[in-house]
């Protein structure tokens, strides 16, 4: 059996990402010394939105009133 070459694992992963409506950013040019803290607050963001997705999905969030999130009643 033969292994996948780079261009199709490459393939694969970005299809992967699209799937999650993940962007590929390229482009941005940073310090040697700010890449774990870019990498860090994407993560966190992406933490943020799945969160934010679940408590959509579940109902959590409550009913927003006059800019506050209010619980909701049974």
């Amino acid at each position: 059996m033969v292994g996948k070459t780079n261009a199709e694992r490459q393939a694969a992963y970005r299809q992967r990402q699209a799937e999650q409506a993940a962007a590929e950013v390229r482009g941005i040019f940073a310090h040697k010394d700010d890449h774990a803290a870019i990498k860090n607050y994407a993560a966190k963001l992406a933490k943020k939105r799945a969160k934010a997705a679940n408590a959509a999905l579940t109902g959590a969030e409550g009913v927003r009133v006059e800019g506050r999130v209010m619980p909701m009643e049974d």
